[in-house]
């Protein structure tokens, strides 16, 4: 995750997503966070969950620094390279990529090489904006494509996907999808008129339209 988001959820608190990952961590698990910037989710994953220990790969050295504070080990590398998980002491139960996956060249080579140290039982969870969320295709039609700081056009993004490539890039990566779950953000106006709940059920009905990221659980093929 970038560094300005990070410190964004460090001020302002974990966001949805962020809060939905840490929920499907199995309690008491070994945690591998790849991309952990700052350590942000440790502390959530320690305290909440119970877990026993976090671990991190972290590319930026000053991040990884801080990471280490709340993490027990922290490998300053690439998600995308091999040798950065071999130098970790897994396995473990959960590994986590936390707004990742849309940030890498190659995200096939981190889900190939988590593979190698998560335990029988484990599994990997992610967060990964949708592309396809009814703000971006507004923008399309009127003939825009606009990268942002933040948000699903995060001009540092290099990958965008949609439910559908989400299920595809697991699969080809070895991985059994088991819950795909929308985080959803229908347009402030549709909140505004039937308030939060009710806009909440309708968006629902076409999550391929108001769902602003995915969260997945997904199990290695054995």
């Amino acid at each position: 995750m970038s560094s300005v988001y990070s410190r964004q959820v460090e001020v302002h608190g974990l966001s949805d997503s962020m809060t939905m990952m840490v929920e499907r961590v199995p309690q008491g698990a070994r945690v591998l966070d790849v991309g952990c910037a700052s350590g942000y989710l440790a502390g959530p994953l320690l305290r909440e969950r119970g877990c026993q220990y976090v671990d991190g790969i972290e590319l930026d050295p000053s991040e990884a620094a801080m990471a280490s504070k709340v993490c027990r080990k922290v490998v300053v590398g690439s998600a995308e390279e091999a040798t950065s998980y071999a130098k970790l002491d897994g396995p473990y139960d959960a590994v986590v990529f936390g707004d990742v996956l849309e940030h890498l060249r190659e995200p096939e080579r981190a889900l190939r090489a988590a593979r190698s140290v998560v335990s029988e039982r484990g599994v990997v969870v992610s967060s990964i904006p949708n592309v396809a969320h009814y703000s971006i295709r507004a923008e399309l039609v009127r003939g825009r494509f606009d990268y942002a700081d933040a948000g699903i056009l995060d001009r540092t993004h290099l990958r965008f996907f949609t439910k559908s490539s989400i299920l595809t890039l697991f699969a080809d990566c070895g991985y059994e999808v088991q819950r795909c779950d929308a985080v959803l953000k229908p347009p402030e106006r549709l909140v505004g008129w039937l308030g939060r709940k009710l806009a909440d059920q309708l968006a629902a009905l076409r999550t391929d339209v108001f769902a602003f990221q995915y969260i997945t659980v997904a199990k290695p093929r054995r």
